[in-house]
């Protein structure tokens, strides 16, 4: 019985968290967003599975904080843990092909394992200081602030390129295979994965969350994974931001170096600042390595660089992560390499030495991403379609793909976000680093820091900050520079180069964490501190806490009617108000199977064409052929001109172009609607049926609407 009282002390605290977490979700989703879900059954399941999954991480985690240490830091451990667990089990998972049940049975082991081992260390270490102190009232206004933030913000969470994963993860689920999904693939005349989607290692957790918690994936990933998954992340985040800038004992400095670029000094409403990431969903491979995965391993090598011999085990067990969460983590890794570097090296012999042995396995890992191939590959094709759909755009059709994917042609008539051609040069647009919020505070930190060194405070600790901070811009600028001769030469390359200035946003905030903490610790009076950081904590909890809640009650905040202060939360209302309406007409009764239309028999091949062509599970998962401009490049890579002509047919139909009953089109229409065996036309856009009687008329194939833009064709009417 002592033993038992004993573990449920180690994990309590935990316990609690989450706990707090479950209770703040059911009340203000009740006060706020009553009729956006269906009840709380369905975030209280999948809060308790994400609470199961941190368990073993948090008594893991044990071994390597040390006797004494914050919740906070635990609570890192624990998540750093879980996460290289996951990681580990994953790859083995998808390379056996286990089942879903399989993974599960397995993770219980290990959990029952683990708390066997920490039950025998607690009898050893009986009598001893607990391992997690009692929380402080700095650390219980962090968590207020990032539960309030999470479940505000995340409720119905902008899921900016989720959908590109949603059917493969469906159909994970809808497998019981943990094996990366080809679905849609086969549709195209290709029975494998595209290699994007062999990265999938954090796309298989909300799969295995969802079939624990008896929920459907896409609800999973929609509307209920990402508030648990959010406060997490923060949580990280926060630690991470605070350890490395030294702001431990100012909390409220770090909280307002993350937040003010969402809530105050907010610039861009564009997915590549560092706003919009922040507040996108963490269900999201890019936006988990950039807020928690990338930060963990730096602060990581941080440690282990100043000698913190603990840190090693838990930067080799996320090496799987590094890999197979997603292919650009790797070289945001590289980039940070001088940083973490100049932040924290001595110069002595044994720290000079760890430094060289962090660059090298960081480059490694580089090339082993290089090596597996999981990077979106066959960029050549990929410029090809693109050619191929503006040519036919100009012609007067639509344009079908990412308005990115047009920025290497030149004279593209497009006005976009990152680069730009001017006469014969194609680079970045300044903006990506000066219309950042967080990127342009970056300059001012840096020349706060600059003047701390003038002004004769030339510590070590401050000059390794400087240096950080020089990089970092030095970096960014380089980066910006060289982008006029990389992509003047391969345009292609923009969909990759126009995101590396991600690197910057943990050493920006470091650095706007280190020049705040300067100007509040060094230049007020000693006597008032104290009264300086309760004031100040209290200010940025309270604009938090404002700001959810009139984001939540769907109106502007307040403080942005003060000159210069901008929120990207008010930016983000008319979208907030669609993507309420959408979760509000789901239900946790819409399973897989239930969603299948009753008219679409087993055997039947669809030609699905509407404007969410790739998020319909059942029209992908039967269909012939999809829009989506990477998975058109695989196919072009492996079935060449055969795919042209599949693509041209199916275009045709798409854009509904005028048919003659005589005319060659028509005929060749009707030639490959019957190679294909299609068996059903599904379009849902207005005016379906009138083009689909015209073009059954014009290819004398026979017909039978079964509900409107549903159309039976090959079997003649009774």
């Amino acid at each position: 019985m002592n033993l038992a009282r004993m573990l449920f002390r180690d994990l309590r605290p935990l316990l609690v968290m989450q706990t707090l977490l479950a209770v703040a979700t059911v009340v203000l989703t009740w006060v706020f967003w009553n009729g956006v879900t269906d009840g709380i059954a369905g975030d209280l399941r999948v809060q308790a599975v994400w609470a199961i999954f941190l368990v073993p991480g948090w008594l893991v985690s044990a071994r390597w904080t040390g006797r004494r240490c914050s919740f906070l830091s635990r609570y890192f451990a624990a998540a750093v843990s879980s996460l290289g667990i996951h990681s580990t089990l994953g790859v083995i998972a998808s390379s056996l092909g286990w089942r879903l049940a399989t993974y599960q049975i397995v993770f219980l082991l290990f959990l029952l394992f683990v708390i066997i081992d920490r039950a025998r260390r607690l009898r050893k270490d009986s009598g001893r200081m607990p391992v997690t102190q009692s929380w402080s009232l700095p650390t219980m206004g962090i968590i207020a602030g990032i539960i309030v933030f999470s479940v505000s913000v995340y409720r119905v969470s902008r899921s900016n390129d989720i959908g590109q994963f949603v059917l493969q993860q469906q159909d994970m689920v809808a497998e019981d295979s943990l094996s990366v999904s080809a679905i849609g693939m086969k549709g195209m005349g290709v029975d494998e994965a595209m290699p994007r989607w062999n990265a999938h290692l954090w796309h298989m957790l909300p799969c295995l969350m969802a079939d624990a918690a008896g929920v459907p994936v896409d609800q999973t990933l929609r509307i209920y994974a990402p508030i648990p998954l959010a406060a997490t992340a923060l949580l990280v985040f926060w630690y991470v931001v605070s350890q490395l800038s030294r702001t431990r004992r100012a909390p409220w400095i770090t909280m307002l170096a993350m937040f003010g670029p969402v809530l105050l000094w907010y610039r861009n409403y564009t997915a590549f600042n560092y706003s919009f990431r922040l507040t996108n969903t963490f269900l999201l491979d890019k936006d988990v390595c950039l807020f928690v995965l990338i930060p963990a391993v730096a602060l990581l090598a941080y440690r282990w660089i100043r000698g913190s011999r603990h840190s090693l085990w838990p930067l080799l067990f996320l090496a799987p992560a590094i890999v197979k969460f997603h292919p650009m983590t790797a070289v945001y890794l590289v980039m940070l390499c001088p940083w973490v570097a100049l932040l924290s090296a001595k110069a002595t012999f044994g720290c000079l030495r760890r430094v060289a042995a962090i660059s090298v396995a960081s480059v490694l890992l580089f090339v082993v991403v290089l090596l597996l191939g999981d990077a979106q590959s066959h960029h050549d094709q990929i410029r090809e379609i693109v050619d191929i759909d503006f040519v036919d755009h100009q012609s007067g059709r639509p344009l079908h793909y990412w308005t990115g994917l047009y920025a290497g042609l030149q004279d593209n008539g497009l006005e976009l976000d990152t680069t730009q051609w001017v006469g014969e040069t194609f680079s970045l647009k300044a903006s990506v680093i000066s219309g950042d919020a967080l990127l342009l505070t970056l300059h001012g930190a840096w020349l706060l820091l600059t003047f701390r060194l003038i002004s004769k405070n030339r510590s070590s600790n401050a000059i390794r900050q400087w240096l950080a901070a020089s990089y970092t811009i030095a970096a960014l600028w380089l980066l910006w520079f060289a982008s006029r001769f990389v992509l003047t030469a391969a345009p292609h390359l923009s969909g990759g180069v126009e995101r590396l200035h991600w690197f910057a946003f943990l050493p920006g905030l470091v650095a706007v964490s280190c020049s705040l903490s300067w100007i509040v610790n060094g230049w007020l009076a000693e006597h008032h501190r104290p009264f300086v950081h309760r004031f100040a904590m209290s200010a940025v909890l309270v604009l938090i806490l404002v700001s959810c809640v009139f984001y939540s009650m769907r109106r502007r905040s307040p403080l942005t009617g003060l000159r210069g202060v901008n929120s990207l939360l008010d930016f983000d209302l008319p979208y907030l108000k669609q993507r309420a309406e959408d979760a509000s007409t789901k239900s946790l009764d819409d399973t897989l199977a239930k969603t299948r239309p009753e008219y679409l028999k087993h055997d039947d091949v669809v030609l699905y064409v509407d404007a969410k062509e790739n998020e319909s599970y059942w029209w992908i998962k039967q269909g012939i052929f999809w829009s989506d401009s990477y998975a058109e490049a695989f196919a072009l890579h492996h079935r060449g001109d055969a795919f042209l002509r599949d693509r041209e047919h199916f275009y045709a139909i798409l854009d509904r172009v005028a048919l003659q009953e005589s005319s060659k089109q028509s005929i060749d229409l009707s030639e490959w609607l019957a190679e294909k065996q299609v068996t059903l036309l599904v379009d849902f856009r207005g005016g379906a049926d009138d083009y689909f009687e015209s073009l059954l008329t014009a290819t004398s194939i026979p017909g039978q609407r079964l509900r409107e833009g549903v159309w039976r064709i090959g079997e003649r009417p009774n």
